[in-house]
């Protein structure tokens, strides 16, 4: 549901949709909001979902702002407890797992350094998060999504994309 939000308001944003509809969808996004601070079905966040949801919300503020148009910013309503949450899922090997407790994988690792950039926070343990990623790359220069798979194009791209994040944006 989330991914679909964000891929509409993508497609709203090209029309110059009016403003009004983007912070209804705004609104819709936050429903999706848990206690806890992550997003998905009520009482079972996990990371895709939140990332989705961040993601639309910081589209939603870019374009808002983009036109001079005054809103509450959503993303600074939830920063430090979405934040928190995102951190949370981090385990001890800097990996992130998709809900916390649960293993280490690429994909997760990509949703949590990317909404916690888009929400301006630091990861836990930005180090052994390097760490982790880079302990992925295979012998053929490919990164696998967890140690025991092979190299594949979208692992390849979750990687990248998560080493610069790290690297770049988070001092």
């Amino acid at each position: 549901v989330l991914r679909t939000i964000k891929n509409s308001l993508e497609r709203f944003m090209l029309l110059n949709i009016k403003s009004d509809n983007l912070l209804r969808a705004a609104n819709k996004v936050m429903e999706y909001c848990n206690n806890e601070g992550g997003f998905g079905p009520k009482g079972k966040p996990y990371l895709y979902a939140t990332f989705w949801a961040v993601r639309s919300l910081y589209l939603i503020e870019k374009y808002l702002a983009y036109s001079n148009k005054i809103f509450i910013s959503k993303l600074s309503k939830i920063g430090e407890r979405t934040a928190g949450w995102i951190n949370s899922c981090q385990n001890p090997d800097g990996g992130f797992g998709p809900m916390p407790g649960q293993p280490s994988n690429i994909q997760s690792t990509f949703c949590a350094i990317y909404s916690l950039w888009m929400l301006n926070k630091l990861p836990k343990d930005k180090e052994k998060s390097i760490e982790w990623v880079l302990s992925l790359q295979k012998q053929d220069g490919g990164f696998a999504g967890h140690e025991n798979m092979e190299s594949e194009m979208l692992h390849i791209l979750y990687a990248i994309g998560s080493l610069f994040i790290l690297i770049n944006y988070f001092n």
